[in-house]
């Protein structure tokens, strides 16, 4: 009498997909963040969005993403955005990629 194969474990048989990359958005305007979040999301790429410097910093803290966006004058009261990453990079053996951006036309 033939011997049947031993059954497959549901585990070795199915395939994760690998986590989208995360971005997380940090600007001090809710409209141009939603859209910014919306355009990025359509490649693949998961958001999380912030307005406030400290939320930022307790997310980075547990959660560290793949690339931040964030606006040059983001800023939460003493602390901006810009000092924040100064300080958590320093501690990082690979620091986080951050990309800078400006809704103004000019320097101030």
């Amino acid at each position: 009498m033939p011997t049947l194969p031993p059954p497959h474990s549901p585990q070795s048989t199915v395939q994760k997909e690998p986590l989208a990359p995360s971005i997380f958005i940090a600007l001090n305007e809710s409209a141009l963040t939603e859209q910014l979040s919306s355009h990025v999301n359509c490649f693949g790429y998961t958001t999380q969005i912030f307005h406030q410097v400290e939320d930022l910093a307790h997310a980075l803290e547990h959660t560290p993403p793949d690339l931040i966006i964030m606006e040059v004058s983001f800023t939460d009261g003493e602390l901006s955005g810009a000092d924040l990453m100064a300080v958590h990079q320093a501690n990082l053996e690979t620091p986080i990629p951050v990309i800078f951006i400006s809704q103004r036309d000019a320097l101030e």
